[in-house]
């Protein structure tokens, strides 16, 4: 059986569960942060040219898939609380996994190991038109379209 978004009978990380679907976030300090004692689910989304991508305070929960963040200044996701994460594509490549921060290429596959999550995504540029629309996404990655 399948279960709505933001119900009760989808367990406990779902129930009440903000759902921020194909939306391009663009040019703020932070453009998302997950406060303590929240939860949200970003899919299919594109983050580009803030402060910071997204924040998970403690005590929050943050479930991302299928996403793009690209061109913040600080980090691309920096994640104290719960993280559910696959399928996304990092381009700054600056993360924060819970007291430990990882950059570059070189620190990836640390990140990778460290968080348990984002097995199937990758880090690299990515080219953004001016209504963030990514135009050199690789035809076998399917998200970042919003």
């Amino acid at each position: 059986p399948g279960y709505s978004q933001g119900s009760a009978d989808a367990g406990a990380f779902y129930a009440g569960l903000p759902l921020l679907t194909n939306c391009y976030l663009a040019g703020s300090k932070e453009s998302l942060t997950i406060t303590r004692r929240a939860q949200a689910q970003v899919v299919n989304t594109v983050i580009a040219n803030c402060a910071n991508g997204i924040i998970v305070m403690p005590d929050a929960g943050l479930e991302l898939r299928h996403s793009v963040i690209a061109d913040c200044g600080g980090y691309d996701l920096a994640a104290t609380g719960t993280l559910i994460a696959d399928r996304n594509w990092y381009a700054g490549g600056k993360l924060k996994f819970g007291n430990r921060k990882f950059t570059g290429t070189a620190e990836w596959n640390a990140y990778r190991q460290a968080s348990g999550q984002d097995r199937q995504s990758r880090l690299g540029p990515v080219k953004l038109d001016r209504d963030g629309k990514w135009t050199d996404r690789p035809a076998d990655f399917k998200g970042g379209r919003y």
